[in-house]
């Protein structure tokens, strides 16, 4: 009879035992550490975009987003306290059975939460007494909560869940926590930056309004002027020739301070009404011919060079005044920011279907923090602060801005600190 022999296993030596042993630690240790990286990575965008981020929504998706995926759950949602009633404000990988959720007494996990004020880990909601299901599909069986508290108050609660059991460990609580802050962080960022945005509201819509009176009240008398300044002109073969002229600077500069406040009073009501402008058609050469008139006069005092670079002869279809004050307020800004001995060019070229008008300076230039800021109303650069000069309303280059879009143009400016300022003033043009 045949013996049938035992197949033994080759004996495993302590040493073979420990080398597994230490290669399954090895693996964990360095599943630890790329989940502890990869936590570290979501912090650091989520403190990065509340620096920069003034949108609330946005870190909020983010928020939960980041603790949806670092604890490895299902869904999420972040609940915003609204007298008495919870909002749903963000919710991932769920649909919320409710946005509005009525507070009862300390009702679920989320009640639970508002009454103590500290987080909640649970593990086995088959037998959680404070657990009540709030989103549709399949039922979760892990959860994990903590409050958003501002001022010792709950505003809000995060709760990720999860379909397994036993989901969740005390760092994935720790995670959550770290998380929560940055949401705390967040919403008084965002707070704070609406109660600034309404004192600023409030302080802009009232110097408007003082803007606004004072023009109209301006009108009048300046109507009046007007007035007797024509009847001297019926009469002046009785006025001196010395006189004439100098009537004649009176009538150019009270007419030059009427579309001023025009002007004005078109850039106050911007967007509530039509642009108010004159269409007519006119040679463009003449006009920056007068303008560099105007503005030789004015660099005389600073020994500014003027100079014409090119000056196309063309026709033009346009409000001449309203175009003439938009030159004359950047050439103004050109003398009266420039050094001693500067320079100012003026460049008019024709490019396909668009002519630029370029007005170029030798003066102290713009920040470039500063840029995006110069065609709102009454903003002034910080150059300007601290420039010697600090005489003007603010609004030259708003009133200019209003002028070539109301022709259907732009301004654009390139300027660097202590190198100049270069305005370009783009106009459709069709020959």
């Amino acid at each position: 009879m045949a013996t049938k022999l035992k197949t033994l296993s080759p004996k495993r030596s302590p040493w073979t035992n420990l080398v597994d042993f230490l290669r399954r630690v090895n693996a964990a240790r360095r599943s630890e550490i790329l989940l502890y990286n990869k936590r570290l990575s979501l912090l650091s965008r989520i403190a990065k975009t509340i620096n920069s981020e003034a949108k609330i929504n946005k870190i909020l998706r983010l928020i939960l987003k980041g603790a949806v995926n670092l604890t490895n759950s299902n869904a999420g949602v972040i609940f915003f306290r609204r007298g008495k009633k919870l909002k749903a404000v963000e919710s991932y990988g769920i649909k919320v059975v409710s946005q509005d959720l009525i507070i009862r007494p300390w009702r679920g996990i989320v009640g639970h939460i508002l009454k103590s004020k500290k987080s909640y880990l649970c593990n086995n909601t088959d037998h959680d007494k404070h657990f009540v299901a709030w989103g549709s599909g399949k039922r979760a069986h892990s959860e994990l909560a903590i409050p958003i508290i501002i001022n010792r108050q709950v505003i809000g609660v995060i709760i990720v869940s999860s379909r397994d059991y036993d989901k969740y460990q005390k760092i994935d609580e720790l995670v959550l926590k770290d998380l929560g802050e940055n949401a705390t962080i967040a919403i008084k960022n965002a707070k704070q930056s609406q109660i600034l945005e309404e004192r600023v509201r409030r302080v802009l819509a009232s110097r408007m309004q003082f803007v606004a009176d004072v023009s109209h009240e301006l009108r009048t008398p300046l109507t009046v002027i007007q007035g007797n300044i024509e009847l001297l002109q019926r009469s002046k073969n009785r006025i001196a020739k010395r006189d004439q002229e100098a009537m004649k600077d009176v009538i150019l500069e009270t007419k030059n301070v009427a579309n001023k406040l025009e002007n004005l009073i078109n850039l106050i009501h911007e967007g509530s009404r039509p642009n108010k402008i004159e269409i007519s058609q006119f040679e463009l050469s003449l006009l920056i011919n007068e303008v560099l008139e105007v503005t030789r006069r004015l660099a005389k005092e600073k020994r500014i060079e003027v100079v014409n670079q090119n000056n196309p002869r063309i026709k033009f279809f346009g409000d001449r005044e309203k175009i003439k004050e938009m030159m004359l307020n950047l050439a103004a800004n050109a003398i009266k920011y420039n050094q001693y001995r500067g320079r100012v060019i003026f460049d008019a070229q024709i490019k396909r279907n668009k002519i630029e008008i370029k007005i170029a300076d030798t003066g102290i230039g713009i920040a470039k923090s500063d840029l995006p800021f110069i065609f709102d109303r009454f903003y002034r650069a910080q150059e300007i602060e601290r420039y010697k000069k600090k005489d003007g309303s603010g609004i030259g280059l708003s009133v200019s801005r209003w002028i070539a879009r109301a022709h259907g143009g732009e301004i654009k400016v390139v300027s660097k600190v202590g190198a100049g300022t270069k305005f370009i003033v783009i106009l459709p043009f069709s020959r």
